[in-house]
């Protein structure tokens, strides 16, 4: 075996086994050449092989396997980021961060051409585009990745076959065929790829869901979420909008829908162009008209009594930012409050004398809780006007 073809054994594959049958199958020297003397007589093998009469499926077959893998090792030799990959019988190699190139169909296309040397010098420039990035499918795996990532966020893991690609993102499993994507915007400008792209993405409801960009469309279904530093941290590649509310409390946004949820994303915020004092007075007007039925109960302890919001909705730490709440228990609690917000579906107030019980709650609702807010404290005054409790 040629040492050319030893050393790329790393990144060959199962093209490394068909090397020893090129030269007998192929009609060549003992070691295959490569680089161009490799490509003049890998043309050469097949003028040879279109010159012999009454060809049978199973020579036929038998060529392309074998000149399919030589025209691989020798695309290999040549494209350092070069791969062989396989799905289900089927080979071909990976080419650059998103490319890939099917050398055997690449023979049979050589095969029923008029010009042979012509044909292969087409799939050379088709590897060497998808090498670079620009070829058919390499341009669209890029599109589908920037759309998802602008879209839905940092795309977690991916995989690739031809035109089969197999992502995470935000948490979800996809699997996307772009086989139509890629023959109908084949050397086609970018505007019409980035359409098609859409349009297969649209068929994603999460995607179709967020990618948007008129506040309009979500005005009505924002709402705030509150969230603790050690969850945020989960969600740090996701490219959420959240803005210090107070101490480690963050302020986010969700949308929702029937259901399920979404939070909101920086860039849709930046791409709605309105301001984000705007994007929290519709959350809080949402909030408050979910907020009619919300069930705030009164228990009673030997050291004093607590009043819970537990109304079920996933809204009711949230409620803290809401301008009446102090309004609503104020007549029950005195002005100023005191207010925890645990964790998301929960919040305790209490009388200002009863700081230490509302404290001790806090901490064990925060420690138990999945997803913790924090275990701090605060003062409700009128407005919503939050501080914090040091007492």
């Amino acid at each position: 075996m040629a040492r050319w073809i030893e050393e790329l054994r790393p990144r060959s594959g199962q093209l490394d086994e068909a090397a020893t049958t090129i030269s007998a199958g192929l009609g060549l020297d003992r070691d295959p050449p490569r680089g161009v003397k490799g490509l003049l007589a890998l043309s050469r093998a097949v003028d040879d092989h279109l010159t012999v009469d009454d060809v049978d499926e199973d020579r036929e077959r038998r060529f392309i396997e074998v000149a399919g893998s030589y025209l691989g090792l020798l695309l290999l030799d040549e494209l350092e980021r070069g791969r062989h990959r396989s799905d289900a019988g089927r080979h071909g190699l990976a080419l650059g961060d998103h490319g890939f190139f099917d050398p055997f169909a690449a023979m049979e296309r050589v095969l029923d051409a008029d010009d042979v040397r012509g044909a292969l010098a087409q799939e050379l420039e088709r590897a060497e585009s998808e090498a670079r990035g620009d070829g058919p499918i390499a341009r669209v795996v890029r599109e589908i990745v920037a759309q998802l990532e602008r879209e839905l966020g940092h795309v977690e893991r991916f995989d690739q076959f031809e035109t089969r690609l197999h992502l995470r993102v935000a948490g979800e499993q996809l699997e996307l065929d772009m086989g139509g994507v890629v023959r109908a915007t084949a050397g086609e400008p970018d505007h019409v790829l980035q359409g098609a792209v859409r349009r297969l993405l649209s068929a994603i409801p999460a995607f179709a869901e967020v990618a948007t960009h008129d506040f309009a469309d979500v005005e009505d279904r924002i709402l705030p979420r509150l969230l603790g530093t050690r969850f945020l941290a989960q969600l740090s590649d996701r490219g959420l909008y959240v803005e210090p509310l107070l101490g480690e409390v963050q302020l986010a946004f969700i949308v929702r829908y029937a259901g399920r949820a979404r939070f909101v994303r920086a860039a849709e915020v930046t791409a709605w162009g309105i301001d984000p004092v705007d994007v929290l007075a519709a959350a809080l007007r949402n909030l408050a008209a979910r907020s009619s039925k919300a069930r705030f109960l009164h228990v009673e302890g030997e050291e004093g009594s607590l009043v819970v919001a537990r109304s079920g909705d996933g809204l009711d730490s949230a409620r803290l930012l809401l301008p009446n709440l102090a309004e609503v228990l104020g007549p029950e609690l005195g002005l100023p409050f005191l207010a925890a917000v645990p964790h998301r579906d929960t919040l305790f107030a209490c009388a200002m004398e009863h700081g230490h019980l509302l404290r001790e709650r806090a901490e064990v609702e925060a420690a138990r809780a999945p997803h913790a807010i924090t275990r701090g404290v605060f003062v409700v005054r009128p407005g919503a006007r939050l501080l914090p409790f040091d007492g």
